[in-house]
């Protein structure tokens, strides 16, 4: 997965008003990690020592069935759909954020700022 800074986005999103090209798209991607490389940032940040077990992707995206079958018996939204489940367990994902790098002076956080930032706001507008 790709974790970016909002205010990276942001930021990128505003240049490219001023220096982007009209009609380009650009990448705005972020740190390159696994699923649980962010869990455990999370964790880190919020001062959990408990890091969840990482359960094996057959199971995964087994949950991930089930529950869309269960909401459509519900019909209600389920947590994990089976496409969530399938790109959270993908190992070969990777994005490039060269171009808006180099015509956007886009700025990728380090996956830290990025997740205590988050953190701390949703602290502050006490969603957590």
């Amino acid at each position: 997965m790709s974790v970016t800074h909002v205010r990276s986005v942001v930021e990128a999103q505003l240049a490219a008003v001023e220096k982007g090209e009209s009609g380009e798209n650009y990448i705005l991607g972020g740190v390159n990690c696994r699923f649980s490389d962010l869990v455990k940032e999370v964790a880190a940040v919020s001062g959990h020592a408990h890091i969840p077990k990482q359960i094996p992707a057959v199971l995964f995206k087994t949950i991930g069935y089930l529950q869309a079958g269960l909401s459509y018996i519900t019909q209600k939204e389920p947590d994990l759909t089976p496409e969530l489940a399938h790109m959270m367990c993908r190992k070969d994902v990777r994005f490039s954020s060269e171009k808006a790098i180099n015509e956007l002076d886009y700025h990728i956080a380090p996956l830290r700022q990025s997740v205590k930032d988050c953190y701390d706001w949703l602290k502050k507008e006490r969603l957590l």
